[in-house]
């Protein structure tokens, strides 16, 4: 708390009152947590997908490296052999992930 309390100070001191919200990311006067528009465009979508084969982390690696190397792939996560993909329906289909991680010499299917 000490600490804390310290680099405030020094916040406060070195850029005045003003500058203390952008210290600490938000900008004067907006609105950090408001929701954004969404754009139907940019519409995302999220597959669990289990792979059979997975044995160590640099397995994982592998995958999230090929599945963010497709065109409309967005975050990969994986937790052992279950994958969790956020993608762009209108750029690329779930089997077509499936595919990238079959062509891997693993086997994958929708969880």
């Amino acid at each position: 708390m000490r600490v804390r309390s310290w680099i405030i100070a020094a916040v406060i001191g070195v850029t005045g009152t003003a500058g203390l919200g952008i210290a600490l990311g938000r900008a004067t006067g907006s609105s950090c947590c408001a929701p954004r528009a969404t754009n139907p465009a940019n519409a995302t979508a999220t597959i669990a997908v289990h792979v059979d084969g997975v044995t160590c982390a640099s397995c994982t690696i592998g995958i999230r490296k090929a599945l963010k190397q497709l065109d409309g792939v967005g975050k990969v996560t994986m937790n052992g052999t279950d994958a969790v993909v956020s993608y762009d329906p209108a750029r690329v289909d779930p089997q077509r992930i499936i595919g990238a991680i079959d062509k891997l010499g693993y086997k994958a299917r929708i969880a």
